[in-house]
């Protein structure tokens, strides 16, 4: 054995025995919120849009089915997770819902999370056609992350520049977007009068699916 290996074996011997000494920080498991105690029967209607002896008939219809097959690590019981779902379906974020309940955290990087509006969520971008006909959608990103960069590292940019699948097609974007591409048709952020005050209420009106479409997904979740 050489000198340099003599080094190797002792430098991965003493990154062993660190590993072995290294005391691990204890395991905590925080109380979760008792929703059914915690809130009168008007804040839980408005949190989870269904009354307490709604949810109860629910659990009790699938409880079975959705309940853990043991209780190690602390699992979650049949009833956190109805009222989790249940959160995700009246707000339509799952990391609000998450938040508030404090069940999973973001860890050290939950701040990358928070939107210019001051609360957490994803920034998701959605594609819709005219008749509101969802085309591409990319929900991976966090809050704080601007549409431009999300729009570079999509596949729906590589389609329009690079292997060109889409052809001669325009997409009619908002402000947060580059007007830089062939591709890509951004509203004037300080339009003069006449042509470009028109062309501005010409794409305004042409985008509007996105939003109609985002309300549409909205209505529907609160319904089903």
């Amino acid at each position: 054995m050489n000198f340099e290996n003599e080094i190797l074996f002792y430098d991965d011997d003493v990154e062993f025995q660190e590993y072995l000494n290294y005391q691990r920080r204890p395991y905590t498991v925080r109380t979760k919120v008792d929703h059914f105690s915690t809130w009168d029967e008007l804040d839980f209607k408005n949190r989870f849009r269904l009354s307490k002896e709604t949810v109860l008939m629910i659990l009790n219809m699938i409880g079975p089915t959705i309940s853990s097959n043991a209780d190690r690590n602390h699992a979650i019981t049949p009833t956190q997770k109805l009222l989790l779902a249940l959160r995700f379906y009246a707000t339509g974020y799952f990391l609000i819902s998450a938040g508030r309940w404090r069940c999973y955290g973001c860890g050290p990087n939950a701040e990358y999370f928070r939107n210019r509006k001051g609360w957490f969520s994803l920034n998701v971008q959605t594609v819709v056609s005219p008749k509101l006909k969802i085309m591409d959608t990319v929900v991976r990103w966090p809050g704080s992350t601007h549409d431009s960069t999300i729009f570079s590292h999509s596949k729906i940019n590589n389609d329009l520049h690079v292997t060109q699948n889409w052809g001669n097609s325009l997409i009619v974007a908002d402000s947060g977007y580059a007007c830089n591409t062939m591709h890509i048709v951004t509203p004037f952020l300080n339009p003069h009068a006449g042509p470009e005050n028109l062309y501005n209420e010409s794409q305004i009106r042409t985008r509007n699916p996105v939003e109609r479409c985002y309300g549409v997904w909205k209505i529907n979740i609160k319904i089903n």
